[in-house]
């Protein structure tokens, strides 16, 4: 915890990394590696088929299509194309510190598209020489046809699983990373977890769902669970 908050302040230039700064930051980097590859490999797994979602209710293909309508779902897929076919595309550069820029790179752009969608209502309506500019590291391609939501997710999590697994192998060959290589890394990690936050939230409120559906298919009062959810969460509020 204490390394994790020393990077994030580092990154953000509100302290100056020492040598033992380095050295505490090397050492915490291969354990959010191999943590964050065990998630994205967790995730790539629940989107190939009908799995137990962390021992709580089964998700099925059926049950995931039917959160969003189409519209959105169409517009969230191909964020995540183009956001997987970007990643995909610099797995092969051997250097981790060009390997860890490149992420950096391409997942700041991520964001900025993300916000341009959400401002514009529309993924491809980019106007003017600037805000074009703004996505030099991802190919925005329009598809002439719907791409498939799980298929294309179930693809991205691979894609950042083998981001980290590289990570993890270029860190155990070269264990000390220059401060730049670290930064890098910081924040592509950071907003990789922006990514895996807002697709964690939509599968448990989705279990929750689930479990509620077959909670009240044995309730003999019909609707306690239901009611007594809702009443915890007035009482929240």
């Amino acid at each position: 915890m204490a390394s994790s908050s020393l990077m994030m302040q580092y990154s953000m230039g509100s302290v100056a990394a020492t040598t033992t700064d380095i050295i505490r930051l090397q050492e915490w980097v291969p354990t959010i590696l191999l943590k964050r590859r065990a998630s994205w490999g967790y995730l790539t797994r629940i989107f190939e088929g009908g799995r137990v979602f962390y021992n709580t209710a089964l998700v099925t293909e059926q049950d995931i299509r039917q959160i969003w309508t189409e519209e959105r779902l169409q517009k969230r897929t191909q964020r995540f194309f183009t956001l997987g076919t970007a990643l995909g595309g610099i797995l092969d550069i051997p250097s981790a510190h060009d390997f860890a820029r490149a992420i950096s790179h391409i997942t700041l752009d991520y964001e900025s598209l993300v916000a341009a969608d959400v401002k514009s209502k529309s993924l491809f309506s980019l106007k003017g020489s600037e805000e074009t500019a703004e996505y030099d590291h991802l190919e925005i391609h329009t598809i002439p046809f719907n791409i498939d939501y799980l298929i294309t997710l179930a693809s991205l999590c691979d894609a950042i699983f083998q981001v980290y697994d590289k990570l993890l192998t270029h860190h155990k060959k070269d264990q000390m990373w220059q401060a730049t290589t670290l930064d890098s890394f910081q924040k592509a990690d950071t907003r990789f977890k922006k990514v895996m936050g807002t697709i964690y939230r939509d599968l448990e409120a989705l279990a929750r769902d689930i479990m509620t559906e077959e909670l009240n298919s044995v309730d003999p009062l019909g609707g306690l669970f239901s009611l007594s959810a809702t009443q915890d969460d007035d009482s929240e509020i």
